[in-house]
């Protein structure tokens, strides 16, 4: 399947959110939840894991399990892994992780 509002190539807060919704695949989430923040040179959002599903907001006052920061203009390579026979990018993005960096881990392991 392919989704034609979301751009692999364009770093902006909302196409990473649409990004994210899109890749997420319910059948790798581990049980409970979590919240990872993503904050990026133009803006952030909130990724929320609970019960198998994923949604994707603005960053709350409630506390989040990591903080993902991110300073490059490419960020939206967070979302791509290297995988064998995958186009495209090859070079993992630049981040750091302030909390749990497991969380980041796991929602990262959900992405297909």
């Amino acid at each position: 399947m392919r989704y034609l509002d979301f751009k692999p190539d364009v770093s902006t807060v909302a196409n990473f959110a649409l990004g994210l919704r899109h890749m997420f695949a319910p059948a790798g989430s581990q049980a409970g939840g979590y919240r990872v923040a993503f904050r990026f040179p133009d803006g952030q959002c909130l990724a929320t894991v609970e019960n198998g599903q994923l949604t994707t907001g603005v960053i709350d006052d409630l506390p989040v399990d990591a903080t993902v920061v991110c300073d490059a203009p490419d960020y939206i390579r967070i979302l791509h892994r290297t995988i064998a026979g995958r186009r495209g990018y090859t070079e993992p993005a630049n981040y750091t992780v302030d909390g749990d960096p497991a969380s980041v881990q796991h929602l990262l392991a959900c992405l297909q």
